[in-house]
């Protein structure tokens, strides 16, 4: 059989396409060049077209030798129009001490010749060091503007990298006369905040605000490095996803501030706002207006009902009146909040019939296009109105508008076959609907009789018409997938390396790169790994000879003041859990301590079922007559003698592994007593909101009351926020030895910056809301669209965070045997 190979290479090249799939492993390419030279020459571009790197499964040295073959061979490096890369963060902290690596002089000048044709020749020292610490961040930027036919990429990128950071302004230069020739065909870019590789104690107890284990770095995207993106020309697509939109406005200027020759030439805009982020209009205005003229536009937001900052949030309204910038353009819109939750006064869009003529594909809620939330008027015209008539597809989202709106199924059965049986949607082929409860009968199984009649009529019609769950609040769940499918593995081989790097690092195959193993054996390890860090500890879990129980156990405060360590642990197992939050009694009256029946009771209130994360510890403190800010100086000076629970989880790890504590599961109940360590205290508490890290709890209840063990009675806790952050870009803040905002007992008191900002005011050192305990409470009322949120579910949220971080010695810990810290 004559060889294929001696056709005319480009029906030789047709034939490999048709015979070998998109997605043929490298390996078996390679095999297969090797038989010839004409296999060989029609085989390398395919090879070299793409290439991925997984930094939590690869080593520096892939990355490295990578670099140094496209740097040798320009022809390869043409060829290469794909990156997928991911995971290349490097964190000194979290690796084992290990030798400096060298490199050959010939290696050396070719990584220093790449460094001055990437124009941050200032950089080179640094970035040598850098390297002979395994730091690949410097490898990634130089591969970058090493490939001058790059036309995709696909970016994990790490939280700080400096070098990314300097070789983005350096060719991205709108005010240069001679632009760099780097990058001169990417026209595609999709970038995602790369999950931190982080110790165990370097978390939310950091001091350093800039830390990169501050909570709002975990896993939100920062402008810091990126935003000279918006203005490279060639690009045309760039996706945010998980992006943190906080100070856009300050990175990217607003469109009438920019010099003629700093425009942003995208087409296609795509933001995935972090859940955590306060999208406020001037920042999102700075990231809508930076383009020119949008093909297409995708935002997804989270409104949170709940945060004090909720007004801040961009309006329907506002939002509006952003994108009519881009009305002559827009062919593709895509947006969704978060279903049922919204900020007040929320508005909506005008008419979209008369403003986007052009538009082919529309996404949104009901609410957002009609009106009607949170008690708004619904808009004075309907969908067929609205919608412009060149539409090819019209996705809703759910949740509050297929409640107001009772009429949909009607006013898209008008749109389907228009007043005259003719439609005026001539192009309309797709009808896709949230599924939504709304949809169905009272058995949830059957559509609504309305819904069946609209299936009747686009069946006739010949439109598609589905039902489809999106994510609650990424948007449309086919679009999540089509723009981050390929890569969302490194998304979950990140967060995988971060839990083995917080819980068990012996289970790393090199602890000084921390990469993850790569035997048969590794996916079904960390998933069973990842599932014990998060999974909620109940009395389930426990053998059945040693079921869970609410201890109570005595320790004396820094006063020397009796106080109590409540938790939940097996029977045989009095270890107290790491993570903690304080509670205090300080009714006038109270001269004896509450009952421990009182108490666990107490536990038990805030920690329904489907709340009960078992590695919760609470310290009761009795301070009769105290005020708030008594509580807060107590707090802070306990804080300050028992230090962190960091301390403990330092000296677990740093014990020999077989150590399992059996002398103290020996030792008499007075021994342990004095053997005793109180686990520290949390200096930081993750996913509070902007302004205040650190909170406490206060109970005013009668001292008559403390012995009853009926807590929803209506009073709840006052919720005691402090600690507050002093950041540049808010207002200026009064001084810690300002008057602290001291409630009236008997009301709700629910002081928010909203209110401070509004009112002229600044926040107060203290915050203090009076909440319900949990949604049983009688003083709850989970149909408000405002108010304190519940203690039990604050409590959830917050632990549910560091999980992996405390949870994890704690469970281990006792699975040794342990009944006291060190």
């Amino acid at each position: 059989m004559p060889n294929p190979a001696d056709l005319p290479p480009e029906i030789f090249t047709l034939i490999l396409s048709h015979a070998l799939d998109e997605d043929v492993e490298t390996q078996k390419l390679l095999s297969l060049s090797r038989l010839s030279r004409g296999w060989y020459a029609s085989l390398i571009p395919r090879i070299y077209s793409s290439w991925t790197y997984n930094g939590a499964s690869e080593p520096f040295i892939t990355l490295y030798k990578f670099l140094l073959t496209v740097l040798r061979d320009q022809q390869l490096a043409a060829e290469v129009q794909t990156l997928r890369l991911g995971n290349w963060g490097f964190y000194p902290i979290a690796a084992a001490p290990a030798p400096e690596l060298q490199f050959p002089d010939d290696e050396i000048e070719l990584v220093c010749g790449a460094v001055r044709r990437a124009g941050i020749a200032h950089l080179e020292e640094e970035i040598l060091v850098s390297l002979k610490r395994r730091d690949r961040r410097p490898l990634v930027a130089l591969l970058l503007v090493s490939l001058p036919k790059l036309r995709r990429v696909w970016a994990h990128i790490p939280r700080r990298d400096p070098v990314l950071g300097a070789v983005l302004k350096k060719v991205i230069n709108p005010g240069h006369p001679e632009p760099s020739s780097a990058l001169a065909e990417l026209s595609e870019l999709y970038i995602c905040q790369e999950p931190p590789v982080l110790p165990p104690w370097a978390d939310s107890d950091s001091e350093d605000e800039n830390e990169v284990s501050t909570p709002e770095s975990w896993d939100s995207l920062q402008l810091n490095y990126i935003w000279p993106a918006f203005y490279h020309k060639p690009l045309r697509t760039l996706s945010l996803l998980y992006l943190d939109t906080k100070n856009a406005s300050t990175w990217l200027p607003a469109s009438e501030d920019r010099a003629p020759n700093k425009l942003s030439r995208l087409e296609h805009l795509h933001i995935v706002a972090i859940w955590n982020s306060v999208c406020a209009y001037a920042d999102m205005h700075a990231l809508i207006s930076q383009p020119t003229a949008l093909k297409s536009f995708t935002l997804s937001i989270r409104d949170n009902p709940y945060s004090h900052r909720r007004n801040e949030i961009i309006s329907n309204a506002e939002l509006w009146n952003c994108l009519l910038q881009h009305q002559e353009t827009l062919e593709s819109l895509d947006v969704c909040r978060s279903k049922g939750m919204h900020r007040d006064m929320n508005g909506r869009f005008g008419l979209i019939r008369s403003s986007f003529q052009k538009l082919k594909h529309l996404a949104a809620q009901i609410e957002i296009l009609l009106g009607g939330c949170c008690g708004e008027p619904k808009a004075p015209f309907r969908l067929k109105d609205t919608v412009p008539t060149s539409i090819e597809s019209l996705t809703l989202y759910g949740d509050e508008g297929f409640t107001v709106h009772t009429d949909l199924a009607a006013q898209l059965k008008e749109m389907v076959t228009g007043s005259r049986g003719d439609s005026t949607f001539p192009h309309l082929t797709s009808i896709v609907l949230d599924d939504s409860y709304v949809l169905y009968t009272d058995d949830g199984i059957n559509i609504r009789p309305a819904y069946q009649d609209l299936v009747t009529v686009c069946k006739a019609r010949g439109v598609k018409l589905r039902i489809e769950e999106t994510f609650n609040s990424i948007g449309s769940l086919n679009r999540y997938h089509q723009l981050w499918g390929e890569v969302l593995y490194m998304q979950e081989d990140g967060e995988a390396r971060h839990s083995a790097a917080s819980e068990t690092r012996k289970r790393l195959r090199d602890p000084v790169e921390l990469i993850l193993k790569d035997d048969g054996v590794y996916g079904e390890e960390m998933r069973q790994l990842h599932n014990n860090g998060n999974d909620r500890f109940t009395s389930s879990s426990l053998p059945a000879d040693d079921p869970a129980i609410i201890h109570t156990i005595p320790f004396s405060d820094h006063r020397g003041d009796t106080a109590y360590m409540i938790f939940k642990n097996a029977a045989s197992i009095p270890l107290p859990p790491l993570f903690c939050f304080a509670i205090y009694f300080t009714d006038p009256f109270t001269t004896t301590v509450p009952e421990s029946a009182s108490m666990q009771s107490l536990y038990e209130v805030l920690h329904p079922s489907q709340n009960d994360l078992g590695y919760i510890r609470y310290d009761m403190y009795f301070l009769p007559g105290a005020t708030p800010e008594d509580c807060v100086a107590h707090y802070n000076t306990e804080k300050k003698i028992r230090g962190s629970p960091k301390d403990q989880i330092r000296v677990f790890e740093t014990l020999p592994l077989g150590e399992d504590h059996q002398h103290h599961s020996q030792a008499s109940a007075d021994q342990t007593q004095k053997q005793l360590r109180i686990p520290g205290m949390v200096k930081k508490y993750p996913c509070l909101d902007d302004d205040y890290r650190s909170v406490l709890f206060i109970s005013t209840r009668p001292a008559s009351a403390l012995s009853s063990s009926s807590w929803n009675d209506g009073a709840g806790l006052l919720c005691v926020e402090f600690d507050r952050k002093q950041t540049s870009n808010k207002l200026q803040l009064p001084q810690l030895n300002e008057s602290v905002i001291v409630p009236d007992l008997e009301q709700d008191v629910h002081f928010t910056s909203t209110d401070a900002h509004m009112s002229g005011n600044t926040l107060p050192p203290i915050r203090i809301t009076r909440c319900p305990l949990n949604q049983e409470d009688p003083s709850y009322d989970f149909t408000r669209r405002e108010g304190p949120h519940p203690i039990s579910d604050t409590i959830y949220d917050v632990a549910h965070v560091v999980s992996n971080t405390y949870a994890g010695p704690w469970v281990e810990a006792g699975k040794k045997g342990w009944i006291c810290w060190r």
